[in-house]
């Protein structure tokens, strides 16, 4: 991250690592007669900023990357939780049809056992269908057994995701005030500096666009 004067037209100070993408961007929105100012006061600060500010702004960096990406595997487990969750819902689904079919053939073999000495062949398909049934149910059994398994441990990854997250955005904002802090402190030595390096400025301490004098 580098410094740089009027990034934005309300900031004195602030750091980009890109800053050609706030170039491009004043050129295709902002409106036309604000464009060549904007532009012409954008510059990379030269001079050396007090070193406190520097540190303040490290940490702050530092701070928001990490709470980047604490966001993005937050938004990874989330996805895998629902996606687990999906996953428990329809072995769930399977195993109750399962045991309703299971409960059906049983109940079928029952009566075809009943009426054995009259109709052999329909206690054999009753069977035959029953142990199929009963194979099937031990199957949905043991898939939403492992999906529910998987879903544990999504939901386990999500909430200490969750945990990496809120501690991280929590640092990430003790740092942005540690860095407003030094900031307001170091006001003094940076605006002597921006008056060195931006000599004509019609930054008025609040904006590069003051109002015209009544």
């Amino acid at each position: 991250m580098k410094p740089f004067w009027h990034i934005h037209h309300e900031v004195l100070l602030e750091w980009s690592d890109d800053i050609q993408e706030r170039i491009d961007f004043i050129q295709a929105e902002k409106p036309k007669h604000e464009v060549e100012i904007r532009l012409r006061l954008l510059k990379p600060v030269q001079g050396a900023l007090p070193p406190k500010l520097v540190k303040a702004g490290d940490a702050r960096d530092k701070a928001y990357d990490a709470n980047a990406k604490a966001r993005d595997a937050y938004d990874k487990a989330r996805d895998a939780y629902v996606k687990a969750g999906d996953a428990r819902d329809k072995a769930k689904a399977a195993y109750d049809k399962a045991w309703d079919a299971f409960g059906k053939d049983w109940d079928a073999y029952v009566k075809a056992r009943a009426a054995f000495g009259k109709d052999w062949d329909a206690l054999d398909k009753a069977d035959a269908a029953y142990v199929k049934a009963g194979d099937a149910y031990v199957k949905a059994r043991a898939a939403f057994g492992k999906d529910w398994d998987a879903f544990v441990k999504a939901s386990v990854a999500y909430a200490k995701a969750g945990d990496a997250f809120v501690k991280a955005k929590a640092a990430f904002v003790k740092a942005k005030a540690a860095y407003n802090k030094a900031y307001d402190e170091c006001l003094p030595q940076i605006e002597a500096l921006h008056a060195l390096e931006c000599p004509d400025c019609p930054w008025n301490g609040t904006t590069i666009f003051p109002e015209p004098s009544q």
